[in-house]
C-alpha cells in the first residue's frame, strides 16, 4: 500500500487479523484500512478503479466467492492484478504450514477468473527459471519441515544470486510469457 501510494494513488486495505491491520495503518497512515474478509469486502460496490490480490485466493475456502468479491468491488473498466502460487504438483508441507488450501493450474485459474466476470489480459508464470530448483525443494518438502525450513535460509550468498535471477526473470516479464513457474500472475479488466 505505501508503495502505491507513493505513487499517488489512493489506497485501502484488508486483513482478517487485527495486527495485521495495525501494522498496514501504520506503514501507510494515509490509507484506509479495515478488518474483514476477502468472502465479504467491507467495501461499497465500485469502489476501486484497481485491486491488487497477491497470494490471498490460496489461502481462502471459497476461492470463487472471494474472486467475486474482488469483482464487486472493481468498478467499471477496472483492473485486478492477482497472483497465486501454481503448479498442484509442488504442493508441501510449506503449503500446509503456511494455511494454502490449494495451489493453481493455469487453465483452473484462468477460468476462475472468468467466472467471475473478469476480461484475462494476461496471464503468465513467475519464478521460470527457478522452477527446477524449488520443484525438487519442494518434493523434497513433502517429508517434512526440516526441507522448508533449508529452503528458508539459504544462506546470504544463494539467496543473493536467486534474487538476482528472480530480478532478470521479472524484467523481461513485459516481453515473455513465461510457459510455467511456481506462481500465476494474472492482469485482469472488468468490461465497461
Amino acid at each position: 500500500m505505501a508503495d502505491l501510494h507513493a505513487l499517488g494513488h489512493d489506497v485501502a486495505g484488508v486483513d482478517s487479523l487485527p495486527d495485521a491491520v495495525e501494522r498496514s495503518r501504520r506503514a501507510c497512515p494515509d490509507a484506509v484500512v479495515r478488518e474483514g474478509s476477502a468472502t465479504a469486502l467491507p467495501f461499497e460496490d465500485a469502489s476501486f478503479d484497481g485491486v491488487v490480490a497477491l497470494d490471498l485466493l490460496e489461502h481462502v475456502e471459497d476461492d470463487r466467492r472471494a474472486t467475486s468479491e474482488l469483482a464487486r468491488v472493481v468498478g467499471a473498466g477496472g483492473w485486478l492484478f492477482v497472483s497465486v502460487p501454481a503448479g498442484p504438483r509442488l504442493w508441501s508441507f510449506r503449503d500446509a504450514a503456511a494455511g494454502h488450501r490449494r495451489r493453481y493450474t493455469r487453465s483452473g485459474f484462468r477460468d476462475l477468473l472468468l467466472g467471475a466476470g473478469f476480461d484475462v489480459e494476461r496471464l503468465t508464470a513467475y519464478q521460470f527459471a527457478l522452477y527446477p530448483l524449488l520443484a525438487a525443494a519442494r518434493i523434497a518438502g513433502r517429508k517434512g519441515p526440516a526441507a522448508r525450513d533449508r529452503e528458508e535460509r539459504p544462506g546470504a550468498i544463494l539467496n543473493g544470486l536467486l534474487g538476482a535471477v528472480n530480478v532478470t526473470e521479472a524484467s523481461l516479464a513485459p516481453f515473455v510469457s513465461w510457459p510455467w513457474g511456481t506462481s500465476l500472475v494474472a492482469v485482469c479488466r472488468k468490461p465497461a
